[in-house]
């Protein structure tokens, strides 16, 4: 009997962790781009449930803004949700993107950006020239439809 090849002397009480990606398939008119913030949050919001918690959700589209995927990719408290720059990238690199807007769901509260909305706007929007991906939107939104902001709304506004 030949020995084997393969270790198996691990530890039993070793903790792997696994990275997975999940997909869920969603209908959307493939005439219709998500060209404007209506659009864009109506497609983000549907089938999000509603917790109270803030999300932060990708929205990877085709350069024709055609949506690719949608990937919630943080959960966090109600006053604070967190991601990085590089988790956001990553996601638009594995999605082959090459247009993307973000969503921070607002449970309750105030829908105008924090100082850290203001920080990770600058930063998405410098990684995003230096990648050359389309920066859509970021949009901070609650799920009722009750409220909502749009960044490049109120850029053009105020530009």
């Amino acid at each position: 009997m030949s020995p084997d090849p393969v270790r198996r002397d691990f530890a039993p009480n070793m903790i792997i962790n696994e990275a997975r990606l999940e997909f869920q398939s969603v209908w959307f008119q493939a005439e219709d781009p998500l060209n404007t913030t209506k659009r864009m949050l109506k497609y983000l919001v549907a089938g999000v449930p509603e917790i109270e918690q803030e999300m932060f959700w990708l929205l990877a589209m085709n350069p024709k803004r055609r949506p690719i995927c949608r990937q919630r990719l943080a959960c966090g408290p109600v006053v604070a949700v967190q991601v990085s720059v590089e988790k956001i990238f990553l996601s638009i690199a594995l999605a082959e993107a090459k247009s993307f807007a973000c969503l921070r769901t607002q449970p309750q509260g105030s829908v105008q950006p924090t100082l850290a909305d203001g920080r990770l706007i600058f930063r998405i929007r410098e990684m995003a020239r230096l990648y050359q991906v389309d920066f859509a939107d970021y949009l901070i939104a609650r799920l009722d439809g009750s409220d909502c902001y749009s960044w490049r709304e109120n850029d053009r506004r105020a530009g």
